[in-house]
This record gives C-alpha cells, structure tokens and sequence, in this order.
C-alpha cells in the first residue's frame, strides 16, 4: 500500500509540473508560452488587447517586442495563502517572428499594504519565486499548486488572441 502512495504522488507531481508553462530560469519562476499567427495580424490584435485592458496598458511596442511593467491585477482565489490576497503585477515581454509569438512573464509580485510605524513606512511585497520555489524546484504545497494553476490559467486566457467557437 504504501509502494501505490509513493507511486500516486510521484505521478501527481509529475504531472501538476507538465501540466503548466512555468519554467525556472536563474532561479527565478518564468511563465512562457509560444503562440501562432500571421505577423500583421499579431501586432494588431495584441496592440488591441494590451492597450484595451487596464492590466497591460502600459506595454510598449518597438521593434517586434512588447515589454514592460504591468499594472497591479486581483486573482480571486477561494482560500489563497496570505500573501496571495493582495493584487499582483509582473513584467512582460512579447517577442515576434516570423508567424508566431513568445510571451515570457517573469518577477511576478504580489503588492501588499503598507505599514505605517512611527513615521516610518514599509510596503509589503511578495515576490512570487521567493515563496513558490524552494531548492531550485516549485514547491509541491496545495496552497502553491493552486497559485500556479490560477495565474497559468489566466495568462493562458488573457493573451488568447483567437477564440474559436465551437457550434455543436
């Protein structure tokens, strides 16, 4: 029994870490994903999306290459770890060639409030690679599996260029 434990939780592993595109780079957690399409289209459609959504309108364009700091965005988890409650911002970078594209998302920071102790303020940061990794790996916890699922998810939504729809 105990052999069928250990074998459910090396395959549960494995596949929660092939499950997402978050990679470790210098030891530091990247969100990266390659996409495909005409190269006029791209520029168009992603000019359009960065520019009509709060989140992203800061990008800048030059050369084939959107980057950036973005504004700060809530994730509503259902029971986040603390630091995960607050509202996040990340750099993002988006380089073109020829027919496809490669979003990279990295320094992922979730923005905490700001302490006020005599006359002295500190703002609470929480950088999501110093709470999610541990030794060089992606900690294996509930509480960060369910963090990784949720921003995979919404990167994944949010830099859909076309939506298919499907009529059944």
């Amino acid at each position: 029994m105990k052999k069928f434990a250990i074998l459910l939780l090396l395959v549960s592993s494995t596949v929660f870490s092939q499950s997402n595109n978050f990679t470790i780079e210098n030891e530091k957690l990247i969100w990266q994903k390659i996409n495909k399409g005409n190269d006029k289209q791209i520029v168009a459609k992603l000019s359009k999306l960065l520019k009509s959504e709060n989140f992203t309108n800061s990008l800048k364009y030059k050369d084939s290459l959107f980057s950036g700091n973005t504004n700060q965005k809530p994730l509503k988890f259902i029971k986040p770890p603390y630091f995960a409650s607050w509202p996040f911002d990340c750099f993002i970078k988006i380089e073109m060639k020829k027919n496809r594209y490669r979003i990279t998302i990295e320094d992922i920071v979730f923005r905490g409030p700001t302490l006020n102790l005599n006359t002295i303020e500190d703002k609470l940061n929480y950088p999501l690679s110093r709470h999610a990794l541990s030794k060089g790996k992606i900690k294996t916890s509930k509480k960060v599996r369910n963090i990784i699922i949720e921003l995979d998810s919404f990167f994944n939504e949010f830099f859909t260029i076309e939506k298919t729809k499907e009529d059944w």
